[in-house]
Formats: structure tokens, C-alpha cells, sequence
């Protein structure tokens, strides 16, 4: 058995990856033009970007209307790396028409300048864009302290109900997320070639994760993850969720070991077993 509007994390993946387009654009978008009747078409103005952080911001704009204005149909931004948006710019649309629109980007790239416009797009008279673009420029990001923790590890899980190793030892990778200061990839704990998230506390020297972290999908069972827990007056008591809660599931040194303490391996019927799992840098 052994060894988890458009999306603005996928937007932000692809801001990373050189603002490829998250969809084509329409023709008015592309031209940045306006069509039919400026009449009817509405004021959209864009506020300069707000909490500015080493990987994201906040944007937001207004859309008056007329009495002429024709029906909103969509709105939205458009986010590029260059000040002339080309080429083809990555969006944000809404499809539900409102007033104030707003989106939080996250997960770019420190130390990088982004544009933004934001356009509003009519049912008969095409598109109109904000009175003007914005730029911003994203933070340095912190430096990862730690950095002795990325690595390839040599990992035992002992069972707790038995005191003994179970099955041989195997590999598992621990690498930042990112640009992300506190965050580390594990691949491969139980060897079960999925991949969880953790967040590092560098005075404490732990690892939190989150309590329902997938660590094997089972083909008769589905996801089973790393649920942790502590033996209080003889009874088990699992973790509500280790990140809200602040319960730590690993200790490290930086002697290149790490020691995930008591945790089990668990599925929405139940539990295929209770491990600690070492960890020793190779």
C-alpha cells in the first residue's frame, strides 16, 4: 500500500512563467479601442495597486454608468510585464456585473513591475478602457534562512503501535515553493510520490503543515493524508489542523535531520496506520 472570474493562482502561475495569455482576448481588448457609441459606454477608472507585498497586490476600479450606457457584459483587468501590453496581456474578468471590481494577484515574481488596466465590456458597443494604466513593482522577497533543509533525505517510518520500522528506507526532497520565504515542498513522505506544502519556523526549528496534506491517493480508498495527533492521558487526540492551530508536525536541526512526530496515515473511512517518520540529509 505504501508509498494532492479565472483562477488567480493560475494567473499568477503564468505571470511567473513570462505572462503567457491566460485566454485569448477579444478583437476590442487586443486593439484597445473603443466601439459603436462612446455614449453608451461607461467611465471605468482604476485605482493605483494597494498592499504591494513581494508577491502580489491588490487591484480595484470603478464603473459609472449613464443613462445611455448600454448592458455590461463583462469586466475585468488586464495585467501585463510591459507598460505597451504586449505581447497578448494575461486578464482577470467578472462575468457578473458590479460597480467596484477587485482581485488579489499572488504568487509573482519579486522585484518585477507590473501594468494594469482595467475595461469594461458592453453588449453592443464593444470595449472601454480605465482613464489610465498603473504600474507596480513587486518587493524583494525574504531571504529563506534555512537553506541547509533543501535536499535529498534518507526516510524510516516507525510504526507507533509497534515500536518497529516498517518497510525499507526511501527518498524524500525537500525544495522552497517559490520565491516564498517560509515555504518548503516534501515529495515523497511514506513514499507515496505525492507532494505536501510546509511552513518553516526558523527560531523553533518546525514544520507545519496542514492537516488533511496528501501523502498517497489509494485505489480503493482515495486520498489518504498526513493527519497529525498526540497521546494525551492515553487517548489520541488528532489535530484539528496544524496550521490554524499551530501545531507543529516536525522538529529539524541543522545537522541535516529532520523527525516528523506522531502522525497518521489517514483516509475518509479510517486508518491505514500511526508513524514518527526520520529523516537524514544524504
Amino acid at each position: 500500500m505504501k508509498r494532492n472570474i479565472i483562477s488567480l493562482l493560475f494567473l499568477a502561475t503564468l505571470l511567473m512563467a513570462g505572462l503567457s495569455s491566460c485566454e485569448e482576448p477579444t478583437a476590442e481588448k487586443n486593439e484597445n479601442i473603443n466601439l459603436g457609441n462612446p455614449a453608451k459606454l461607461p467611465t471605468v477608472t482604476i485605482n493605483d495597486a494597494s498592499d504591494v507585498t513581494f508577491e502580489g497586490a491588490v487591484l480595484s476600479a470603478t464603473i459609472a454608468l449613464t443613462a445611455e450606457t448600454d448592458s455590461i457584459i463583462e469586466t475585468g483587468f488586464i495585467v501585463a510585464n510591459n507598460e505597451a501590453f504586449l505581447p497578448v496581456a494575461n486578464t482577470i474578468s467578472f462575468n457578473s456585473f458590479s460597480n467596484s471590481i477587485s482581485s488579489t494577484l499572488t504568487g509573482l515574481t519579486d522585484k518585477t513591475t507590473f501594468y494594469v488596466k482595467a475595461y469594461a465590456v458592453t453588449y453592443r458597443n464593444g470595449t472601454t478602457y480605465s482613464n489610465r494604466s498603473i504600474s507596480f513593482t513587486t518587493l524583494e522577497a525574504p531571504k529563506f534562512e534555512d537553506t541547509y533543509l533543501f535536499g535529498t533525505y534518507d526516510a524510516i517510518d516507525i510504526n507507533v503501535t509497534t515500536d518497529e520500522q516498517e518497510g525499507g528506507t526511501y527518498p524524500v526532497e525537500i525544495k522552497q515553493v517559490g520565491t516564498l520565504y517560509n515555504r518548503v515542498s516534501i515529495s515523497n513522505i511514506w513514499g507515496g510520490e505525492e507532494t505536501i506544502e510546509a511552513t518553516v519556523d526558523f527560531v523553533a526549528k518546525t514544520i507545519t503543515t496542514d492537516d488533511k496534506s496528501v501523502i498517497y491517493v489509494d485505489p480503493s480508498y482515495g486520498d489518504c493524508w498526513m493527519r497529525g495527533f498526540d497521546i494525551v492521558d492515553g487517548q489520541t487526540v488528532f489535530y484539528v489542523s496544524s496550521v490554524d492551530a499551530g501545531y507543529a508536525i516536525a522538529d529539524y536541526d541543522d545537522a541535516g535531520h529532520v523527525s516528523f512526530r506522531y502522525w497518521a496515515a489517514r483516509v475518509s473511512a479510517g486508518h491505514f496506520g500511526f508513524y514518527v517518520t526520520k529523516l537524514t540529509k544524504k
